[in-house]
């Protein structure tokens, strides 16, 4: 088999469901108010605004979460990316 046949099967399977325990980000998400999550969309569209920036502003208001995993859902590499 060649790479390229590899590849095409892996193509034409179907995707594997989320594993793992769900992001973090998405869980915050759904607690915030909607004028809270339209501020925090607003901080992950501008890329002045570093995940670490995000992740201290949200950690400071109860909202435990790490740079990465703020990182992470925002390359939408998260659990709701699969979805």
């Amino acid at each position: 088999m060649t790479l390229a046949e590899s590849l095409a099967i892996l193509a034409t399977e179907a995707p594997r469901g989320p594993k793992g325990p769900r992001c973090t980000v998405c869980l915050i998400l759904e607690q915030l108010t909607p004028e809270e999550r339209a501020a925090l969309q607003s901080c992950f569209e501008n890329p002045k605004v570093s995940a670490m920036a995000i992740s201290r502003a949200l950690s400071g208001f109860g909202h435990a979460v790490a740079g990465p995993v703020v990182a992470r859902h925002r390359r939408l590499e998260c659990q709701a990316a699969a979805r």
